[in-house]
């Protein structure tokens, strides 16, 4: 089917969510070409002013042409079009093909019958199949190849016809095949999962260009029939997250904890027949924190408040893997990242230990505050602007408090939009205190009383944030912290002191 300009506008899109940073090669099953609508249009050299290679080529110089009609919109392929690796290499990935042709840079494979040779497993970042497997009976050898081509942590794309194209290919894929794959080997479905989309036609008469061939040929008096259909292709990017051999999938349901099954089943089918926690025990492998926060503003926060406290929690910050669950939306593995640099940080703070706070006014107006540490300033270390309550559902200032006093804090906010007075509250280490919100004619003053208890708690370091706290409910019993939309509110200041002392 080609590389057309569709698939290449994901790659675009994979590069720039952070899911397809580390391109060093390039694993294609069966050599493709790349598609005359692609290079006239306007995707691909962007596509190589984002991967850095617009200055090493000039999409000009690649010569193309436009096929014959084969049906609707569809054309046929000209045998001349470039092979796709002119822009694999461009962007300086290492590319290798696997088919049965001799083509440059390809090894000779039989999808049907053969295994990849031991020096290519797990070696692609990136493996493809476009427009491939359709044309393969062997389906269960073609797509353990692909999965034995992918490194942990690498991303498999599919681009197939799941619809019409009925004079192309063996097979028309459902979209269950590749949820019971993800299911099968723990894939994760990566920027949106699984897309599907009619090709841009009208409805055609599939044979009447092939009757006569096929009635010279097959003597099927059914295909002079004129039939009447619409193509549709489907396309998903899966990330293998674990090293583990591959595993056939089932098209079957899920069954009750309690059942019993034979060894076998368990082994051949871990993910439907054997222990619930099986994938959860096993390695996970996934996108680097710089894979995922190469464009981010906040990068730079945390590296550099890292390297203050040691290189070694920079080091641990740049080589945290953070992998999405199943299912799980974008902005949740994000959360569950800046958790993960949290917990690095504190680690870190303890480790130095910080000298004893008493009484502190803190400005949190500027962009580059994460907590105080013998009076100092540091740098926003969970990626987040601390002026804003959002977008995440609070904002921690990380402090080490002189245990044995009760504490009054106090937040001063500017811009309070209507509606969060009443949910507003102050957190201790994870605890909601009684919060008075008072009125200025310019700001938002919010305070509470720390008991001594909540910071002796925390030995070391205590947290005081600022939160929307949720009313409870039948779903969710008890106060709850709730997400505060961004730019609701702006913090200024807060202030720290025992009480019974002025400020």
């Amino acid at each position: 089917m080609g590389i057309g300009y569709e698939l290449i506008q994901r790659l675009l899109d994979l590069k720039r969510s952070g899911n397809l940073d580390r391109i060093e090669a390039v694993a294609e099953i069966g050599n493709q070409q790349l598609g005359h609508r692609l290079i006239i249009s306007s995707v691909l050299p962007e596509f190589l002013r984002e991967f850095g290679a617009s200055d090493r080529f000039d999409v000009s110089v690649l010569e193309t042409q436009e096929g014959h009609v084969v049906h609707g919109d569809t054309r046929h392929q000209v045998p001349t079009q470039p092979n796709s690796r002119v822009i694999w290499q461009a962007i300086g990935a290492r590319y290798t093909g696997f088919d049965l042709d001799d083509d440059p840079d390809t090894v000779k494979l039989d999808l049907n019958f053969d295994s990849i040779p031991d020096d290519h497993k797990g070696q692609y970042d990136l493996v493809t199949n476009l427009g491939t497997t359709e044309h393969v009976l062997n389906q269960l050898n073609a797509f353990k190849v692909m999965h034995d081509l992918c490194r942990p942590g690498g991303l498999m794309i599919h681009d197939l016809p799941a619809g019409g194209y009925l004079t192309h290919g063996f097979f028309l894929y459902s979209p269950k095949l590749f949820w019971q794959l993800a299911k099968a080997n723990s894939y994760i479905e990566v920027d949106g999962g699984l897309e599907m989309g009619l090709e841009p036609s009208n409805d055609y008469r599939i044979f009447a260009s092939q009757s006569q061939y096929y009635s010279r040929r097959m003597w099927a008096p059914w295909v002079a029939r004129q039939v009447r259909s619409r193509d549709v292709r489907l396309s998903v990017v899966l990330a293998k997250v674990h090293d583990e051999p591959f595993r056939v999938p089932l098209d079957v349901g899920d069954f009750d904890v309690g059942e019993e099954f034979s060894p076998v089943l368990q082994s051949r089918y871990p993910s439907y027949f054997g222990p619930k926690s099986f994938w959860n025990d096993v390695e996970r492998h996934g996108p680097s924190y710089k894979q995922v926060f190469r464009h981010a503003v906040d990068e730079d926060f945390s590296l550099r408040v890292a390297a203050k406290l040691g290189p070694q929690f920079e080091e641990e910050i740049q080589s945290m893997i953070v992998c999405p669950e199943a299912g799980e939306p974008r902005h949740d593995t994000v959360s569950r990242y800046l958790d993960k640099v949290r917990d690095i940080l504190t680690k870190a703070y303890r480790q130095a230990a910080p000298a004893k706070v008493r009484s502190a006014t803190i400005d949190l107006s500027g962009e580059d505050f994460v907590g105080v540490e013998w009076g100092a300033r540091w740098s926003n270390s969970i990626g987040q602007k601390w002026r804003y309550l959002g977008p995440r559902d609070r904002s921690d200032v990380l402090m080490s408090l002189e245990p044995g006093n009760d504490y009054d804090v106090v937040f001063d906010i500017l811009d309070l939009k209507p509606g969060m007075a009443e949910i507003l509250a102050i957190t201790c280490n994870g605890t909601v205190l009684n919060s008075t919100l008072d009125f200025t004619k310019d700001t938002v003053r919010i305070s509470a009383q720390v008991p001594a208890d909540l910071v002796d708690a925390d030995k070391d370091m205590t947290r005081i944030g600022l939160a929307a706290v949720g009313s409870p409910n039948e779903n969710r019993p008890g106060n709850s912290l709730t997400e505060v939309p961004p730019n609701r509110a702006s913090l200024t200041q807060l202030h720290v002191r025992p009480v019974g002392r002025e400020t």
